[in-house]
């Protein structure tokens, strides 16, 4: 299978919506034109078809007639606001789309309301939204893959230093051989040597980003489906700013939403705020507690196992749901 290089944009809220940042760090891009990348929605995994997410790529398309109705593999890289280059993600076995496919998750998007969705975030980063309502499908949608096909970077790595990688900054397809330093590069970070700089820096600017909708899309989307499993009067939601909190009988379960689309990162930002929820000398008592923490992304067995270990080593009743907007059942 074809291994290739290939580069995204800049985005901070880990491609899960456009923020308006990467027109400010790029030149004679696409994203300078108008003011958001496609691939800006590449981790959102809310929005799921049949268990699979539909995104675009920049350099797949540019590179369309050699790859189209093929399986690839993706390192993926960016570029930062201060020049690094960071491995993002790597996608395993995806599939490089035909037009009609791409035709058919386009209605999709446009029957569930998220081709809407995506037109208000890119007119809240104040992007041109021409770039979403021309008519090829393809334009919109390249390649579709599962959740467990992406592995994710949390945070991004520095790419090793070596000619190969130093001279690929354009969006297109670079291909990886075996033989390529780095092809198959699994991040380490050594340990440091010298103390990290204190001083102030300056950096170009960059615009505030709009609040994301899309946690309180899978916030409404979940207090639905408890509703419709335990009845209205056991759901609250935003109760002592908690996302949401289920009460059956004397149990309470206490439930963070994240949008991260990596499982070990939203665990990474939920727990903390899940324990003083519960456990801080000014929380009311709920009786017996369950810590749920809810996110689009599929848990690997690692952070399955990780979640096991906090629970037995420090009786945590902490526990990992994935949810998309697709997900018609009560996931607990």
């Amino acid at each position: 299978m074809a291994r290739y290089l290939s580069r995204i944009c800049w985005n901070s809220e880990n491609w899960i919506a456009p923020t308006g940042e990467a027109r400010h760090l790029e030149g004679n891009s696409y994203v300078a034109q108008y003011g958001f990348g496609h691939e800006e929605w590449l981790l959102n995994f809310s929005w799921l078809i049949n268990d699979e997410h539909y995104a675009h790529l920049v350099p797949v398309n540019k590179s369309y007639k050699r790859v189209a109705g093929q399986r690839i593999d993706l390192l993926l890289f960016t570029i930062t606001p201060d020049q690094s280059r960071m491995f993002v993600a790597d996608l395993k076995d995806i599939e490089v789309l035909s037009e009609a496919d791409a035709q058919k998750a386009l209605d999709h998007y446009r029957q569930r309301g998220w081709l809407d969705e995506m037109i208000k975030q890119v007119e809240l980063v104040e992007g041109d939204t021409e770039g979403i309502t021309e008519g090829n499908p393809l334009w919109l949608f390249n390649v579709r893959f599962r959740r467990d096909q992406v592995r994710m970077w949390t945070p991004p790595e520095r790419m090793p230093r070596g000619e190969f990688f130093a001279h690929r900054h354009r969006y297109l397809l670079y291909e990886l051989e075996d033989s390529t330093p780095g092809a198959f590069y699994t991040p380490r970070r050594s340990p440091r040597t010298t103390p990290l700089p204190t001083g102030m820096t300056t950096r170009r600017a960059i615009p505030d980003t709009p609040v994301r909708r899309m946690h309180n899309a899978l916030q409404d989307h979940l207090r639905c489906l408890l509703v419709a499993e335990y009845g209205e009067d056991g759901v609250s939601i935003e109760e002592d700013w908690i996302d949401l909190v289920l009460r059956r009988g004397g149990d309470t379960d206490i439930i963070e939403i994240k949008t991260a689309p990596d499982a070990r990162l939203a665990i990474r930002e939920a727990v903390g705020q899940l324990l003083e929820y519960a456990y801080y000398p000014t929380a009311k008592n709920r009786g017996k507690l369950r810590l749920r923490i809810v996110a689009p992304s599929i848990a690997p067995p690692d952070v399955i196992e990780y979640l096991g270990t906090l629970s037995k080593r420090f009786q945590l009743p902490v526990s990992y749901h994935p949810v998309s907007l697709e997900t018609g059942t009560c996931p607990f």
